[in-house]
């Protein structure tokens, strides 16, 4: 197990050493199932080869959470005291070892695994969303990668069939195959799907794949857990995705392909081992193809049970997005027949949190835009004039092709891969693989998909300007001084004195001085006027004369030392990129004065076109200066000149000389941007600016088309910090000059939601209730500090924060106390998990959760407490059979064999069996007893007063006697729901379903049969114990 920066202390944890868990659900056979469960499915081995007990993983759970409060308190320097840590610890300690909360089931198993500690959170995650909605912008293949990768690391996902409206046309394969090892990763395997789909939708290749490296069946899985399933369940999914691929060529991809796809990948995933593979696919109200995926005389390869031949249906739910006041009655058929589909109405869902508050529209995202990722220090154009993105602290206004939007305050997305993209141009941008920019006819491309010679839209802010209106002439100086200045230090008084020169000016022998030239006059005039506002040095007294030389000084110390120039940074105007547009105006005409001049300005026969030039050795100077000409509406391109060497070169004394010269660049100004620049800014040098106006008398402007880079490179510089924001409307901002998207998609795509249950019927008050949430709430919030392993993902997550403390046992404490104390607990228990995500979060020094409590399923964890699953009724009536599945390699299945259990072969999996464990329940009332009207109701209750996310609710029914109350219970409560689901109280919807309801008289004659287990062997004595996770969905609905 990881080593961990902090730990419980030993003597505390000796007081727990044989202290029974108040483990739940005592089965006919006195065996615990809630200890069966956690064995099975919780406990991992430890490094002598034994199994953890409750003890261990509690111990585990705790320091490993502690431990990454600590690391991270330590890494942003932020205040940490062991002591308070393990007075803290120890109570998250002991009401996690009486269960009175638990992590979810993947955050039991795998909190503190050195994936974890090692910084990838993504198996403590529960469930995710992934669009299709921008499948045509991409890479078509990608969307398949993520989803299969999330799973594969036990993470539910929920889709949308946004896809199916993008017309993407499924095409012949044809040429030559291309080759592909497959590596032996959940990487290699994801990849390997993502480039089978796009050789149908993308590239038109075949591909044959080599699966020799995957291990072999059997292989132990060292950083999960479980063993390797061998490459057969990869190599059904590619066939099956072949064969569907092929039947459908000239089709269009639509809602079947897209959920074949997704819900063929679940199979794959359950195949490979025995982990959850929870699927919810959501589509639209009025497509009957997706209405009709669960039908099987519709689509009966797809619904098949046969194990000769599988179908994959099952892996998920499917729902469809309806309007309030939808008509429910066109879809009564279907879900008597299997349940579906199920209803969610996202209107309400992005708009309100708890339905008792006020709309707040923090979930405007569902239907609403996911950012982009770029470098910290990025530019963005603000109404306020260039910000780097690191340093915009608020909400502010974005400038977008001179336009002005509302934008929102970047964040930290996380950290990740940071490439270069270079154009020949010269314009640079930092930013991560995935970031969208545009091309030159207007569509959208992900920047790792660019090849050199593609060409891409630049910003054109025209003649917006910025800032104050005054700052020209201080720019014009610091111009001129980056040109022509320097920093002189002779003698104490003028130490690091600032200076600025004029030259070519003409000797006059009568008065034996130097007279300023004809063309500097104007530039001498203005420059010795605005730097005497700046004459509180005993250094200054306008032009001085330099003997022996061909021009004068002017001490402009203050003016640069204002705008933080030294001896040390002449050339970094980094620090002026910032200032308003005057001062742009006024520093590049300075600029240009000193080191600029034109060219074709004569018509000849050797004329090879008007353009305005700046020479400089310095390449940042001369790109920033190329980012402030384009603020300004002005193109330019740099080129690359003059080699290092020695160059013939006036000597300041009216001669010339030899010079050692570094290599140096040429910033061109042509085209319609000579004239933009003639217009804006112009010379104040009398020769150059009328050597402009000559050149441009005679030519005619031509026809303004946008601006445009050519690609030059994409190259990986570093991996570090991304930044996001969001930007209205327009869903595009200004990066570095580039026109970049911030990814607008129909969801809040690739979002996880980190969940922490709450075991209500433990809670021995409500004061015992509200103390309980603050631990639970301190596991949901770290792990929100760490990233998962995708950039996109952590930009959502870490923007949100959004946690989910859920209930379960809410029926057992409703029966028991009655519905208006709970009611009571609830509103109590939001407030406080308010009260502490506010407290912690300043402590942390992260954003506060957006979204802090759910209702979510509870399959196997509601099992370790004996609690009544989530905010359903016991299942199944007062007797009734719990079905677990286990791996056929896992030891603890002989046990039940030789303990006389019922042990089935899985009818899905051919690694897999069915174990059913008989059960008595002490409910006041079972499923079957509580109307349809009740079950919506308490999910409504739960919906106003206690969850701000999602209740997940599937309300069983009888199909005869409550088909046709469904209905009337939908229309009564489609405005106080999210979503809801349903499920026919019948064995027929799902073979091998988790509940199935038996007699009184069946339970005892099972009773007879059973043997105890010993679970002292099954922690120490029994060989090659992993653990495994739950295989069935028992996702209702998507929590977010």
């Amino acid at each position: 197990m990881s080593d961990f920066s902090f730990k419980l202390l030993p003597d505390f944890i000796a007081r727990y050493q044989g202290v029974e868990p108040p483990f739940g659900f005592r089965d006919a056979g006195g065996n615990s199932l809630g200890e069966i469960t956690y064995a099975r499915t919780y406990s991992r081995l430890k490094e002598n080869g034994n199994k953890e007990t409750w003890l261990d993983a509690v111990e585990r759970v705790t320091n490993a959470t502690y431990t990454i409060q600590k690391d991270y308190i330590k890494e942003h320097k932020l205040e940490w005291s062991d002591n308070k840590a393990q007075t803290s610890a120890k109570e998250f300690f002991d009401r996690l070892f009486n269960l009175k909360f638990t992590p979810p089931g993947r955050g039991l198993q795998q909190m503190g695994s050195p994936q974890v500690m090692s910084g990838n959170s993504a198996s403590l995650q529960n469930c995710a969303v992934i669009s299709t909605g921008d499948i045509d912008r991409h890479d078509p293949g990608k969307v398949f990668e993520w989803a299969m990768l999330a799973l594969m690391y036990g993470v539910g996902v929920g889709a949308d069939m946004l896809g199916a409206k993008k017309e993407i046309e499924i095409r012949e394969r044809v040429g030559d195959p291309v080759s592909y090892v497959v590596p032996d990763s959940r990487e290699g395997w994801a990849e390997s799907l993502r480039l089978l789909i796009n050789s149908y939708l993308r590239h038109n290749k075949p591909i044959e794949f080599d699966y020799s490296l995957i291990r072999p069946k059997g292989a132990p899985l060292v950083s999960f857990g479980g063993k390797a399933s061998g490459p057969d369940p990869l190599i059904r999914l590619h066939a099956t995705v072949e064969k569907i691929f092929d039947a459908r060529v000239g089709r269009t991809l639509d809602s079947e392909t897209i959920t074949d796809i997704f819900n063929l990948v679940g199979a794959c995933v359950i195949a490979g081992s025995t982990r959850r593979s929870a699927e919810i696919m959501m589509g639209e109200y009025d497509d009957d193809k997706f209405l009709d995926l669960k039908n099987a005389e519709v689509f009966p390869e797809r619904n098949s049970y046969d194990p000769k031949s599988p179908g994959w249906a099952w892996s998920s739910n499917n729902s469809i997005n309806v309007p309030v006041g939808a008509d429910y009655s066109k879809y009564l058929d279907r879900i008597v027949n299997n349940g579906e589909p199920g209803f969610i109405w996202l209107d309400v869902a992005k708009s309100h949190g708890r339905m008792k508050d006020e709309p707040d529209d923090k979930d405007r995202r569902i239907a609403g835009f996911n950012p982009c990722c770029v470098a910290p220090s990025t530019t963005i154009m603000t109404s306020e004039g260039p910000r780097q993105i690191c340093e915009i602290n608020d909400e502010f206004v974005a400038i977008v092709d001179g336009t002005e939007y509302p934008a929102k305050k970047p964040w930290i997305s996380g950290v990740g891969d940071i490439y270069k993209l270079k154009t020949a141009e010269g314009f640079e941008v930092e930013l991560t693989p995935e970031h969208p920019l545009m091309r030159e006819n207007g569509e959208w491309v992900q920047a790792q998909e660019l090849l050199s010679g593609d060409r891409i839209r630049l910003q054109n802010h025209g003649k917006h300007r910025w800032g104050s209106t005054d700052d020209f002439g201080e720019g014009y100086v610091i111009g001129q001084f980056v040109g022509d200045g320097n920093f002189s230090s002779h003698g104490t008084s003028t130490r690091n004195r600032g200076s600025v020169k004029i030259g070519d000016a003409t000797y006059v022998a009568e008065a034996k001085l130097w007279d300023i030239a004809y063309d500097d006059f104007d530039i001498a005039e203005f420059m010795e006027k605005v730097a005497s506002q700046y004459a509180t040095r005993s250094d200054w007294s306008g032009w001085s004369q330099v003997s022996d030389r061909p021009y004068q000084m002017m001490t402009v110390t203050n003016i640069v030392r204002k705008y933080g120039f030294d001896p040390k940074n002449k050339h970094d105007v980094s620090a002026i990129e910032g200032e308003s547009s005057e001062f742009y105006r006024g520093f590049i005409m300075g600029l240009f004065d000193a080191d600029g001049h034109v060219e074709g300005y004569e018509e000849s026969s050797n004329y090879k076109g008007l353009s305005v030039r700046l020479g400089q050795s310095n390449y940042p100077l001369i790109q920033q200066v190329q980012r402030m000409l384009l603020r300004l509406g002005i193109k330019s391109k740099i080129y690359g000149s003059r080699p290092a060497g020695q160059s013939w070169l006036p000597d300041g004394k009216g001669g010339y000389k030899y010079y050692n010269t570094k290599e140096s660049y040429r910033l061109v100004i042509s085209a319609d941007s000579a004239f933009r620049y003639a217009d804006e800014i112009g010379f104040m040098h009398r020769s150059k600016s009328e050597k402009l106006s000559s050149a441009l008398s005679w030519r005619k402007r031509k026809y303004k088309k946008p601006f445009v880079a050519t690609v030059e490179s994409f190259e990986f510089v570093r991996r570090g910090e991304v930044w996001d924001t969001e930007v209205e409307t327009v869903h595009a901002f200004d990066a570095n000059g580039f026109y970049a998207h911030n990814s607008e998609q129909p969801l809040e795509s690739q979002e996880m939601c980190t969940l922490v249950t709450v075991h209500l019927q433990n809670a021995e008050s409500k004061e015992d209730f509200l103390r309980t949430l603050k631990f639970a709430f301190l596991y949901a919030k770290t792990v929100t500090l760490l990233p998962t392993p995708w950039t996109k993902t952590n930009s959502v997550m870490q923007r949100n924060r959004r946690i989910g403390l859920s209930l379960t046992g809410i029926t057992d404490v409703v029966d028991k106390r009655g519905l208006p104390e709970i009611i009571e607990w609830m509103e109590a228990g939001y407030e406080e998990v308010r009260r502490l995500d506010h407290i912690y979060s300043e402590w942390l020094c992260v954003r506060e959760s957006n979204r802090v409590t759910t209702i979510k399923p509870e399959g196997s964890v509601s099992l370790l407490s004996g609690a009544s699953p989530g905010i359903h009724w016991g299942p199944g009536g007062k007797f009734y059979l719990r079905a677990i599945r286990f791996g056929n390699s896992d030891p603890m299945l002989q046990l039940f064999k030789w303990a006389n259990y019922r042990v089935e072969e899985d009818l899905v999996s051919d690694d897999t069996s069915v174990v059913y464990f008989p059960m008595k329940t002490d409910s006041t009332r079972s499923e079957k007893e509580v109307s349809v009207f009740e079950k919506i109701g308490l999910a409504a209750q739960a919906q106003r007063y206690w969850s701000d996310n999602g209740v997940s609710v599937t309300v069983s029914f009888d199909p005869e006697s409550e088909r046709n109350l469904l209905v009337p219970a939908l229309r009564l409560h489609e405005g106080s729901l999210k979503a809801v689901s349903f499920l026919p109280m019948s064995n027929k919807s799902y073979p091998q379903q988790p509940y199935t309801s038996i007699t009184e008289e069946e339970y005892e004659s099972y009773k007879d049969q059973l043997m105890k287990i010993d679970f002292d062997a099954i922690y120490s004595g029994v060989d090659n114990l992993e653990a495994v996770g739950e295989k069935f969905c028992s996702n209702d609905t998507c929590t977010i």
